[in-house]
C-alpha cells in the first residue's frame, strides 16, 4: 500500500524495482550489484567489460529504445493515447 501510494502522489516518476537472477560477487566473495550492461561475460560476471564493448552496448540499447518508441506508436492497441506516447518519448526510463 506504501508503494502504491507514492506512486499515486509522484504520478511524474517512475518506481523500478531491480532483481537479479543470482548472487554476483566480486573477487574478494562480497556481493555487487552492478547493471548488466556493465558485466563481464556469463563465465566471469565480475570482470568489467572494455570501453569498446561498453559503447556496443549502449548502442544497442539506443537502438532497441528506437524501434519500441516506432512500434509503440505503429499499434494502436499498445498505443494508448497521445499522453502515454509522448511519455514514453520523454522519459528515457520508461524505454
Amino acid at each position: 500500500m506504501k508503494i502504491a501510494e507514492l506512486q499515486f502522489r509522484n504520478r511524474e516518476h517512475v518506481l523500478l524495482f531491480r532483481g537479479q537472477a543470482k548472487d554476483y560477487k566480486d573477487g574478494k566473495g562480497l556481493t555487487i550489484l552492478r547493471l548488466g550492461i556493465f558485466r563481464g561475460k556469463r563465465a566471469s560476471p565480475s570482470e568489467i567489460p572494455g570501453e569498446q564493448e561498453i559503447r556496443r552496448r549502449f548502442h544497442k540499447l539506443a537502438k532497441a529504445e528506437t524501434e519500441l518508441v516506432e512500434r509503440y506508436i505503429a499499434d494502436p492497441v499498445l498505443r494508448g493515447d497521445d499522453d502515454e506516447t509522448s511519455r514514453l518519448k520523454r522519459q528515457r526510463i520508461l524505454r
